[in-house]
């Protein structure tokens, strides 16, 4: 199994002090997307309905089943989920198959990592079809980070950067950069 993101980053960012930047590639496996999207992904949203009403929905059980590499029929790298989706208070349960699109985006002058939900649509009963990628916000995370390496002297300023997503039917890879911040 392959070491978790959180533990790659403080040693690359370590011999990054040493020198002025250093490129950084990390991979990450269908088992490791799973834990990550797992953890992103909203675990509850409300869809309006008639009337001025809204039905609350739970995300549940979310797991990635497979990488879907950009191709010219299908723009835009893609993981395919499946998640169980709860209507608690109309006693619905069911399960989806969900495509999550993983881009760089902008987002006000700002580089980030944008999730967004494809092909989320649900049939309710008594409500009917819902196109629920519509209705959930893309996740927005920052592609660029400051922070601070600390050692013996009290720490050293740092940045990284994110500049490139690449997926295989195997892997995600992200490609960036860590430097001693001037």
């Amino acid at each position: 199994m392959r070491q978790p993101v959180r533990w790659i980053l403080p040693l690359i960012a370590a011999g990054a002090t040493t020198a002025a930047a250093a490129g950084v590639r990390i991979e990450m496996d269908r088992e490791s997307l799973s834990q990550m999207v797992s953890a992103l992904a909203p675990t509850e949203f409300k869809v309006p309905i008639a009337g001025g009403a809204s039905l609350r929905l739970e995300l549940r059980d979310v797991r990635v089943t497979g990488l879907e590499p950009a191709t010219a029929q299908r723009p835009g790298d893609g993981l395919r989920l499946a998640a169980r989706v709860l209507a608690p208070d109309v006693g619905f349960e069911s399960t989806i198959a969900p495509r999550l699109r993983v881009e760089l985006a902008s987002s006000e002058g700002q580089s980030v990592i944008e999730l967004k939900f494809e092909g989320l649509a649900l049939s309710i009963p008594l409500v009917g079809k819902l196109d629920l990628g519509r209705l959930v916000a893309p996740m927005r995370y920052p592609a660029q980070n400051a922070f601070t390496l600390p050692n013996g002297t009290g720490g050293v300023p740092m940045t990284s950067r994110l500049s490139k997503i690449a997926m295989t039917k195997d892997a995600l890879h992200l490609e960036g950069d860590v430097r001693a911040a001037p």
